[in-house]
């Protein structure tokens, strides 16, 4: 349900929040990451400050950022630059750190990775559409996200990403089609991102969970259920708040081999990416529905917390295929031809369907 969840974040002195924060996790950056801060610093929306946490770097990355802090530090930007590291513990839980730790003085988060090149108005663009929503809904969540274009390491030529289709929850469920590095959201988006998953993304927790020893699975941690931050912010987003999708590319996505977010191509390519994560247990059918009974856990059925905003009637019936056990084989048949979630593409949602039959 849509509502509005949490008043205006404010400033220190009492004023209404106007900064945005920007988000970025690194890790074993240096070839392109300079390059992306220049971007940053070019952008022609200047009220923005950058939080950056490391994620167990073995390269010249934070060398890379203290050099780059210093030089903002001469120009005398009107920006913070603050870094903190830690052991690697992936780029979901790492984001989703940083999102916590930020203080929530801001209006806005954008999320940043650290191998493209934004665009000079991408922050502009955001603000301005952030402005709108505001105005007629308040406080209701909210999530901006952009198309792209994608380039090789050496930048030569550039293509446009095809756009989404499908957007909304029940596409949410079950596929995500927010890249992360275009998606900014609201202070109180943030909130139910964050809800009941803090204690799970702290520096305490990091320091115990990804120590060398311990970087198993872990059944009863939420964060090892969530596939990655930006499709939690999709599911959260779709169910509780207002989205926005704007074309035009915001930034240059550079595509590598040691890219964490996989980029639209070719139809033969995109396919052939897709089920090369199907076969990884952070993309795999059993762990998005893992997600999905975990988001179903924290916002479900009314006995959970009564602060936290509850799944309606219609959305609940949307995950219901999902979180059930279908141990059934007329269930699982019933399951395919009858289903209500929908990826991009019919055949993608009935490849979905048809995998089904193998999950617990």
């Amino acid at each position: 349900m849509k509502k509005a969840y949490s008043k205006e974040p404010t400033t220190t002195s009492g004023k209404k929040a106007t900064r945005i924060a920007i988000v970025l996790s690194t890790y074993n950056g240096e070839t392109f990451l300079s390059e992306l801060l220049d971007s940053l610093f070019e952008q022609t929306y200047t009220d923005w400050d950058l939080w950056v946490r490391d994620d167990g770097s073995t390269d010249r990355t934070v060398e890379i950022l203290h050099t780059k802090k210093k030089e903002w530090e001469e120009k005398e930007a009107d920006h913070t630059f603050t870094i903190s590291s830690g052991p690697n513990c992936g780029p979901a839980r790492s984001f989703l750190h940083l999102l916590s730790t930020v203080p929530g003085i801001y209006e806005a988060y954008a999320f940043c990775d650290q191998d493209d090149i934004w665009l000079k108005n991408k922050l502009f663009k955001a603000k301005k559409r952030l402005d709108a929503h505001r105005s007629s809904y308040g406080n209701i969540p909210f999530m901006y996200h952009t198309g792209f274009s994608y380039t090789g390491s050496d930048k030569e030529t550039t293509q446009l990403a095809s756009e989404p289709k499908n957007i909304g929850f029940s596409n949410a469920l079950v596929q995500n089609q927010v890249t992360g590095c275009t998606l900014i959201i609201d202070s109180q988006l943030r909130e139910l991102v964050l809800y009941e998953i803090e204690p799970f993304v702290s520096d305490d927790y990091i320091r115990n969970h990804c120590s060398n020893m311990n970087k198993e699975f872990q059944k009863n941690d939420p964060v090892d259920h969530i596939i990655m931050h930006d499709w939690w912010v999709y599911l959260i987003g779709t169910a509780f708040g207002n989205h926005y999708y704007d074309p035009e590319p915001s930034l240059i996505f550079r595509r590598h081999d040691a890219t964490a977010t996989p980029a639209s191509g070719s139809f033969f390519d995109e396919y052939k990416g897709r089920l090369k994560h199907l076969s990884k247990r952070s993309f795999s059918i059993q762990h998005i529905v893992d997600q999905v009974r975990l988001f179903h856990a924290l916002f479900g059925p009314a006995e959970h917390s009564p602060e936290a905003p509850r799944l309606d009637d219609e959305q609940l019936y949307l995950m219901q295929p999902l979180i059930q056990e279908n141990s059934n084989f007329l269930a699982k048949v019933r399951h395919f031809f009858s289903a209500p979630y929908k990826r991009s593409r019919r055949i993608e949602t009935l490849m979905f369907r048809f995998l089904m039959f193998f999950t617990k």
